[in-house]
């Protein structure tokens, strides 16, 4: 005798037809439900990584023609602001913007961004005045005069903790469609003003900085002005600023460990350039930067 669960072969029985019918309707509608939560996810991210990675190649593939109209002391000038740059622009913003990637609600949110903002303009003016004690050094590994580097990098700094501020924005906003066209455009126009300025006009060294600069201004301005509406601090009275401090405090752990992780990281990379400028001068920097730049941008497109 065998079992009511099992045939004579020792197979189990199959589930009745209803219930197979229903299982089925089941794995069809969680698969549907999985494949539009998820796809909808993973179209996002392709088309974010797509875009970022066809500007960093718009850079890579100029840079034959741009080597034949800027000498290496030019690209040289462009390196040691990018390497300053760099390491400083997260000194602006003091990590704060990572705390808006935890924020739990809209208004914490909100909080943090003007937190961030004020943040960023503060420490941009605290930098200009570092600079200026410190521009003779710096004027004397790019060289350059002390006064254009006073007018070009707290600018700079600036722009650079305010890219940093969009583009945690703009993830935390969901709007992958907006940052994408923007990791696009930065690099992208970079390139074309660089080009265009080649052609047509004697350049230098700072040209390339200032088609940086111009390039940073459009991806923090096109970033804000698509998530950014007057509704977005409509609850942001006289009493929320005065929280300002106290919400500083709570989010500190961006400041003590992110902010240091994050500066050992960059002056890995963008060190070694201004230590060979001191010792050996922009013409230096400017080979180091394009052969980095020649490594790094292959790698950071097959990465994505």
């Amino acid at each position: 005798m065998t079992r009511n669960n099992e045939l004579t072969d020792g197979r189990l029985r199959p589930a009745p037809r209803p219930i197979r019918l229903l299982a089925s309707h089941i794995m069809v509608w969680w698969r549907r439900a999985g494949m539009a939560v998820y796809g909808s996810f993973a179209r996002k991210v392709m088309s974010l990584s797509a875009l970022t990675a066809a500007g960093q190649l718009s850079f890579l593939v100029a840079l034959p023609l741009l080597s034949r109209i800027y000498s290496p002391a030019d690209f040289g000038i462009f390196t040691i602001y990018l390497s300053i740059v760099n390491i400083g622009g997260p000194l602006v913003g003091l990590k704060f913007d990572s705390a808006l990637y935890a924020a739990r609600t809209g208004r914490e949110a909100r909080a943090t961004l003007v937190l961030c903002l004020l943040t960023i303009f503060a420490m941009s003016g605290l930098a200009t005045f570092a600079l200026f004690a410190f521009s003779g050094k710096v004027g004397e590994m790019a060289g350059l005069s002390a006064r254009r580097l006073e007018l070009i990098l707290p600018f700079g700094l600036l722009l650079s903790g305010l890219w940093s501020a969009s583009s945690a924005w703009a993830t935390r906003s969901q709007a992958t469609t907006i940052l994408g066209i923007a990791r696009f455009g930065q690099p992208a126009i970079m390139t074309l003003l660089q080009l265009v300025a080649g052609i047509a006009m004697s350049v230098d060294g700072m040209t390339l900085v200032i088609a940086h600069l111009l390039s940073h201004l459009f991806y923090s301005t096109f970033i804000f002005s698509f998530t950014l509406t007057r509704e977005n601090f409509a609850d942001l009275r006289l009493r929320a600023l005065r929280a300002l401090p106290s919400h500083a405090s709570r989010i500190r752990a961006f400041p003590l460990f992110v902010l240091p992780a994050q500066i050992s990281v960059l002056s890995v990379s963008n060190l070694p350039p201004l230590l060979l400028s001191l010792v050996y001068g922009a013409g230096i920097a400017g080979h180091v930067g394009i052969a980095y730049r020649l490594v790094a941008v292959p790698l950071t497109v097959a990465s994505m």
